[in-house]
């Protein structure tokens, strides 16, 4: 008699919908052995898996860990067969820069607006 938990309809539906946040190969990460995010090591991605569920790791102190997932995988919760592969998450410097990024690419996004609204507005008045 397995004592397994159950996993209810909920969890599967919200593991089906679940997406990986993207990530590169070589790409730094915080890798998280088991899941304890108290005790990170800094690794590198080798690479993804083609379902962009998992990325295998290789940990600063050589070791290679694969089927990772990341922290916000809902599977970490409820399944500790995935939580055994360990978790990653992006490093406070990657957050930063993608922070720094997506505030640049608004600024850019409202500039392009304000000339495009400009050069109709001109073209405007010379067809007048």
């Amino acid at each position: 008699m397995s004592m397994a938990p159950q996993i209810t309809e909920e969890q599967t539906k919200e593991s089906n919908e679940y997406k990986m946040p993207e990530i590169r190969i070589g790409a730094p990460v915080l890798f998280y052995p088991y899941h304890n995010l108290k005790h990170p090591f800094l690794g590198f991605v080798l690479s993804v898996t083609s379902s962009r569920r998992n990325v295998s790791i290789r940990t600063t102190n050589g070791h290679v860990h694969d089927g990772a997932r990341h922290v916000t995988d809902p599977k970490l919760t409820w399944n500790a067969d995935h939580r055994e592969n360990g978790s990653w998450d992006y490093t406070d410097e990657n957050k930063a820069l993608e922070k720094e990024r997506q505030e640049i690419l608004a600024r850019l996004d409202a500039l392009e607006y304000t000339a495009a609204k400009s050069t109709a507005s001109k073209k405007k008045t010379k067809d007048s």
